[in-house]
């Protein structure tokens, strides 16, 4: 008889792909990691890692340094974080906060100052050997990481987050600053999934009502006081001018 279809999509299910040194790594839920190579007669595959960690992978990253691929990140449905160079692995442990709740880490991007982690319980950076919050609470689905100029023309980071329970997060994390995109701002839904970038700074959001385009402006915002609410009164702005 002709095999199940759900037999077989149930064992060959691919959570996170990526290359890395020259291969591409895939993560097969529930089996774990495998090299994929790509000869004269076909593909062929080898396990790279078949522990209890790897058959619960949920996505990769790629740490660079000087253009070439350093080390291989990825994170699992348990909360395990864990970092490949080659010959060693070492595993991190996200700090727990609800024992019973969900923990997957589901994006991770690598920058030069650290290693962002995106999971169900929260946002988290990895800076040296200390991992901390950023976002508490947030349930992350995707993170992308970009770079603009500032007023100095110094390049900022800035790192999107899609969240399914708080729309999206634009975070400018060392200057402490970060605004939330939901409805009320243009987007189709408040739950966000995959993002990429986009041509001249644009980003694309995919949401579960379907896909947005965002433009971020050139134009560096300018406060403008309107009225000042005091617990005595409101205050406008002829109240706040002084002789």
């Amino acid at each position: 008889p002709a095999p199940s279809p759900e037999k077989e999509t149930a064992k060959e299910v691919v959570s996170a792909i990526t290359g890395f040194r020259g291969q591409i790594y895939a993560a097969f839920f529930d089996s774990g990691v495998e090299r994929i190579q790509s000869g004269a007669g076909g593909f062929t595959r080898a396990p790279a890692f078949t522990d209890a960690a790897a058959r619960r992978v949920k996505c990769f990253a790629v740490e660079r340094h000087n253009g070439a691929d350093a080390a291989l990140w990825y994170g699992t449905a348990d909360g395990e974080l864990r970092r490949f160079d080659g010959s060693r692995t070492a595993s991190f442990t996200l700090p727990q906060k609800q024992p019973t709740a969900e923990r997957a880490i589901r994006s991770i991007a690598v920058t030069e100052k650290g290693v962002w982690i995106g999971s169900s319980q929260g946002l988290y950076l990895r800076e040296g050997d200390s991992i901390r919050e950023f976002r508490p609470d947030d349930d992350v689905w995707s993170l992308l990481v970009t770079r603009e100029a500032a007023q100095d023309n110094a390049p900022r980071e800035i790192v999107w987050v899609a969240t399914k329970n708080a729309g999206l997060i634009k975070l400018l994390p060392f200057q402490k600053v970060w605004t939330r995109f939901d409805t009320e701002q243009g987007l189709p839904s408040s739950q966000i999934f995959p993002l990429t970038p986009g041509a001249n700074g644009e980003l694309w959001i995919g949401t579960n009502r379907g896909v947005a385009r965002h433009r971020p402006s050139q134009v560096e915002p300018r406060l403008q006081i309107r009225r000042l609410v005091a617990p005595d009164r409101i205050y406008l702005p002829e109240d706040l001018t002084t002789e």
